[in-house]
């Protein structure tokens, strides 16, 4: 081995061991996330009726994990692999995919049923819209389309960087690199799911925004910032805005690294964001709906939109003043959008 081909072989290794650390990062992320929300998570999903959400939060909460775990276990294992679409440690060792294809599934997977949740939540949040849901359902299928194509091309033309001889005594195995004339087809791929991103946290925003017109009242007269915080976050545009700033930089790392392995760092990072953003979010929601002052269900809100409940006073306690008292930032949060939530 010349000294380009070591210094290549070494170039490899460290990226190898920057998406390890990545990925453990990921993944630890994922399991605290787990571990500090789980008495909620028994409260606000396993103790209510089956439904479309339910079924997406615990498939993005918990399959999510094991395929970080799995692809984690894998790069750990002993012997690296010069076969260009599998892995074989050992020749009694059975395949495994390689870290490109791991990698790329985990992404889509956390990313396609974190976004179905996202959306619902967005149709939920405009009142069940037909058009929302025409717009956000047309996009999703799109995304979904092109991720496929982009991955299966991309994953065909895979070639290992270096070729190396096989039986050294390396945990983990090579990276691949998609052959530059498949470059175009994989980032169209990841544009358009940054571009379905986008419009969700658009369309959250555009609501934010006319709440926040609706309830009269300035920024700059507002004593307080947190009411605007906590509608921020109850509409869910904090976790979208999280979700659309983690795929922009993932895009930006996979253009800009392209011809090095660790340009997949940022896919285990955005499997984890994606999974816990969009689980993060139903909770928000819960909570708030199944707080012991409201009298609604979540079975009564799940998917649909009752009649908004109106704020009144008891004969008692009527302001005798003439003034008309415009109701607080903190009445429209609990009391008009408690009918919004997934």
């Amino acid at each position: 081995m010349d000294n380009s081909a070591l210094a290549e072989f070494e170039a490899v290794l460290s990226d190898l061991q920057t998406l390890n650390y990545v990925n453990v990062a990921a993944l630890a992320w994922l399991v605290y996330d787990i571990v500090l929300t789980f008495k909620e998570e028994v409260s606000f999903i396993w103790n209510t009726r089956l439904s479309i959400t339910k079924m997406l939060y615990l498939l993005i909460r918990y399959v999510v994990v094991f395929l970080l775990a799995f692809s984690l276990a894998v790069n750990m294992q002993g012997g690296l692999s010069t076969n260009g679409k599998f892995l074989n440690h050992r020749p009694s060792a059975p395949d495994y995919p390689s870290p490109a294809v791991r990698h790329t599934y985990n992404f889509f997977h956390s990313s396609w049923l974190g976004n179905a949740l996202l959306m619902i939540r967005v149709w939920a949040l405009y009142g069940r819209s037909r058009k929302v849901f025409m717009l956000s359902l047309c996009l999703y299928i799109c995304d979904v389309c092109v991720g496929i194509v982009a991955a299966i091309c991309g994953v065909a033309s895979h070639h290992a960087v270096p070729q190396l001889p096989s039986g050294l005594p390396i945990p983990g195995c090579l990276l691949f690199q998609t052959a530059a004339n498949q470059k175009w087809g994989t980032i169209a791929g990841f544009t358009l799911h940054v571009t379905f991103n986008g419009v969700l946290f658009a369309l959250t925003l555009y609501k934010f925004i006319m709440d926040i017109c609706s309830t009269e009242m300035r920024l700059r007269e507002a004593r307080r910032f947190a009411p605007l915080m906590s509608l921020f976050i109850r509409d869910g545009a904090f976790y979208f805005l999280l979700t659309l700033v983690g795929t922009v930089y993932n895009l930006v790392l996979l253009i800009v690294l392209w011809v090095r392995p660790v340009g997949l760092a940022g896919t285990p990072l955005m499997t984890a964001t994606f999974a816990v953003a969009s689980t993060r979010l139903v909770h928000d929601l819960r909570r708030r709906i199944m707080k012991e002052e409201f009298s609604v269900r979540t079975s009564d809100v799940e998917m649909t939109r009752p009649p908004s409940q109106q704020l009144s006073h008891p004969p008692h306690s009527r302001p005798t003043s003439s003034a008309v008292r415009r109701p607080s930032l903190e009445a429209v949060i609990v009391i008009t959008r408690v009918d919004e939530a997934i």
